[in-house]
């Protein structure tokens, strides 16, 4: 049996208040599917950074793109609702955190779910060059791409 704690504080990193999951002190405050995100998708932390997250979204593959979450919602596009949080993992990329070497991965189950991942990605190339500067360098495919997708 799944057991977490959550606690009802502030968020450090977007402000706002919500539950955070007892010691984890980096994950946002959230409520709703965010409580599940944080207890059902993602796995005890193994490296301690960016990576967790990843393999977080890799959950969200498998729990809601494969099990139909996102066809029940107004947009079932599965990569419009992902896009925005991996622009924002894109963003910290560049400034705060690495992106640990790409542990090793499985085959997909589902031959579609590789389409997903590259239109996840693409989108959030898009979104995250919307939302910068005109003076900073623009989000590409690159090696850190790369290990968002493994």
């Amino acid at each position: 049996m799944i057991h977490r704690i959550f606690e009802w504080r502030e968020d450090q990193e977007l402000g706002g208040e919500g539950w955070i999951m007892k010691g984890q002190p980096t994950f946002n405050a959230s409520r709703g599917l965010g409580i599940v995100h944080d207890t059902l998708e993602h796995f005890a932390n193994r490296y301690g950074s960016i990576t967790d997250e990843m393999l977080a979204f890799g959950s969200i593959l498998r729990v809601r793109v494969e099990g139909g979450f996102f066809c029940r919602q107004y947009n079932p596009n599965p990569a419009f609702h992902l896009s925005g949080d991996l622009a924002r993992m894109m963003e910290k990329l560049r400034f705060d955190e690495n992106i640990d070497r790409a542990p090793p991965t499985r085959p997909l189950c589902d031959g579609q779910m590789e389409e997903v991942i590259q239109e996840s990605i693409t989108e959030a190339l898009r979104v995250a060059n919307y939302e910068i500067d005109q003076n900073e360098e623009r989000f590409v495919r690159d090696e850190t791409t790369d290990r968002m997708i493994a």
